[in-house]
């Protein structure tokens, strides 16, 4: 048996992560890390004995990599930082409250190499 998972073992439980935006990182970590291990249960329950679960999947440095690598990381978290800030000034400007902003529906961690070798 050959199991395929493509892009999506980046998404949170939606109830475990449902906490403001801009929580400390360590805490995501954590929730990410019950995720996986959970996921990976689940899919393990899934297979025959022996078979195996490829998962290509978002990965974000643990350490000093390939320089086109790095760049594009700093890309990310300049986009995902203007994507907060830009919500920050809706909802100064009273567009949008704070509660729909914390409300996010997409919850997600991008995991290092490390973790996705956890557990």
């Amino acid at each position: 048996d050959l199991a395929f998972c493509s892009m999506s073992a980046h998404w949170l439980n939606k109830e475990r992560a449902a906490q403001p935006l801009g929580h400390p990182e360590p805490s995501m970590s954590s929730l990410a890390a019950i995720d996986w291990e959970c996921f990976l249960q689940r899919r393990a329950s899934e297979l025959r004995t022996g078979g195996r679960l490829v998962v290509a999947n978002f990965r974000k440095s643990s350490k000093k990599e390939h320089p086109l690598l790095d760049e594009a990381w700093k890309k990310f978290d300049y986009t995902v930082g203007t994507l907060f800030a830009t919500l920050d000034e809706l909802v100064k400007e009273g567009l949008i409250t704070q509660a729909e902003v914390d409300s996010r529906d997409a919850p997600s961690y991008v995991r290092t190499e490390d973790e996705h070798l956890l557990p």
